[in-house]
């Protein structure tokens, strides 16, 4: 699985003979078991750094990385061990990473946003 979807045949330049017996089947992700998030919906966490003042996290880093789904964004925090939860912004897939994360001092009523807390 790259970027969230398996990869298939079309991913791949193969002469016909060149790769014997070669076949694609379904693929399960990897990261799914070790994948533990709880959702805040509408929330944000915003790093200690932002122009809102700081809320409910430390940035890990400021600028966002753009990702394919939040699930791509889960898998950014799970590869990084000082990530607690990761800032989903659903209108253009960007992703921030937070460390120290406060459920209760994460922003409220922000519509466009989606805190992944790590469990």
């Amino acid at each position: 699985i790259v970027a969230g979807r398996p990869l298939s045949r079309s991913d791949f330049i193969v002469k016909s003979n060149s790769v014997s017996n070669l076949t694609f089947g379904s693929a399960s992700d990897p990261n799914a078991q070790d994948r533990k998030y709880q959702k805040y919906e509408n929330r944000n966490a915003h790093g200690g750094s932002n122009r809102n003042g700081g809320s409910g996290g430390i940035e890990i880093d400021a600028n966002g990385v753009s990702t394919q789904t939040h699930l791509e964004c889960q898998d950014r925090c799970q590869s990084d061990w000082s990530c607690d939860c990761v800032v989903y912004r659903r209108s253009d897939s960007t992703c921030w990473k937070r460390s120290q994360c406060t459920v209760s001092k994460f922003g409220k009523e922000d519509g466009d946003y989606d805190v992944y807390m790590r469990l």
